[in-house]
């Protein structure tokens, strides 16, 4: 995307520029410099859409500069302040922030994935979405762009009072870090590592922590209400005071036997990893009856054959999962995600479905997009008779041969679901 496609008011003085030269980087950082200091011949560190990708701007004063769509991705910036620079929509991509001040700084819909923040002070950053422009015949319209910290490394950094809402911080290692009275709210922290992380008086209201590392965390009197925290143990972390109302969260009586348990902590390294490390969960033709699986992240589990009458999956999140040939008689999968799950000849008799999910899955390419293709859930020849599927979600499902009969679908979504 470039510059040019960004909403954003720009100070009179920015200049267009595709790059800068070594040398003219350094004079322009020191005219910044004089600039700053109220020194003749001072002049603004401004420049839209510049290319400064692997510079060496390190220990630079650049604060209140302007760099509204720069690249600076893999740019060494270590030390470097930019307290109150405007870097709105920049490509900050594997740079190195390591001990870098960035308080107040004007992050919106930058992109800061796999970049090094270690240290670096982030106290009042805005990192709420950016707004692109894009157009539609002749009609001028603004799409949100949230800023991405993907698998950063912001270990001890400081991020008080910064706002992050809806910012991707998944995989992201915050390990140490302070988000003390942050604003969080639907921010995607799942898989990250929180352990050790300050999150006091932080307003995560809607973020999604599954399976984050929480050993040592502290979210005290912090707003979680309506996150989600699959496979999070709240005993792992400090929770006193903090507003969980509508959060997704195992139950402290819920554990499973130890070896599930075990295998479930293997299951969350294999997603985590996206498969290179850990191990996928398989408990083909087990008999699980009565089990808690509530608020677990499952995901591409396999449980083929498996005898799970009266067992819970309530809140869970099984997309692609293998229940094919299952035995679920009088289970709880209430608002249970199951988009492209396998479920072809389960028996589902009598079980709870109430605003499950069983919509297609969007399937990725191997960099990690949307490619375009759906995976539907598959509930070919599978018994959903007397099963309770008020307002679940069947669009585009796979329901050939499936039994009906009594199976109560009252606001159910069966769009171009195929049942024939």
């Amino acid at each position: 995307m470039s510059s040019n496609d960004l909403a954003h008011p720009l100070p009179d003085g920015v200049q267009e520029r595709a790059s800068l030269t070594s040398s003219e980087l350094l004079q322009a950082a020191a005219a910044h410099k004089a600039f700053l200091d109220g020194r003749p011949n001072g002049r603004l560190f401004a420049f839209k859409g510049v290319s400064l990708s692997a510079k060496d701007l390190s220990n630079l004063t650049l604060s209140r500069a302007v760099l509204v769509g720069a690249d600076l991705s893999a740019a060494k910036l270590t030390g470097s302040v930019f307290d109150l620079a405007d870097l709105f929509g920049s490509n900050l991509t594997g740079a190195d922030l390591r001990q870098a001040s960035l308080c107040r700084a004007d992050l919106r819909g930058a992109n800061l994935m796999g970049a090094r923040l270690s240290d670096a002070v982030l106290r009042g950053a805005d990192l709420r979405p950016g707004q692109l422009v894009f157009w539609l015949g002749r009609e001028r319209r603004l799409r949100a762009r949230p800023a991405t910290l993907a698998g950063a490394d912001l270990s001890d950094a400081d991020f008080e009072g910064a706002d992050l809402s809806q910012v991707d911080l998944s995989g992201a290692r915050l390990h140490g870090a302070s988000f003390r009275e942050a604003k969080l709210f639907a921010a995607n922290l799942s898989g990250a590592d929180l352990s050790g992380a300050d999150f006091t008086d932080a307003k995560l209201k809607g973020a999604i922590l599954d399976n984050a590392r929480t050993a040592g965390a502290v979210f005290r009197h912090a707003d979680l209400r309506d996150a989600e925290l699959r496979n999070v143990r709240l005993s792992d972390g400090d929770f006193e005071g903090a507003q969980l109302y509508g959060a997704v969260t195992r139950d402290s009586g819920d554990r499973l036997p130890d070896r599930i348990e075990e295998m479930l902590t293997r299951h969350v390294l294999w997603i985590t990893s996206n498969g290179a490390a850990g191990e996928r969960l398989s408990l083909d033709g087990e008999t699980l009856d009565g089990l808690s699986f509530d608020a677990c992240d499952l995901r591409g589990a396999v449980l083929r054959n498996c005898s799970l009458t009266k067992a819970s999956f309530r809140h869970s999140a099984l997309p692609l999962a293998n229940l094919s040939g299952s035995r679920l008689r009088g289970a709880d999968l209430d608002h249970a995600s199951l988009l492209g799950a396998n479920l072809s000849s389960a028996d589902l008799t009598d079980a709870r479905c109430t605003s499950a999910v069983l919509g297609p899955m969007e399937l990725l390419d191997a960099e990690g997009r949307v490619s375009g293709r759906r995976w539907p859930a598959d509930l070919r020849g599978a018994t959903l008779t007397g099963a309770d599927l008020r307002n679940a979600d069947l669009r585009e499902a796979r329901l050939e041969g499936a039994d009906l009969t009594d199976c109560n679908l009252y606001g159910a979504r069966l769009d171009r679901a195929r049942l024939e």
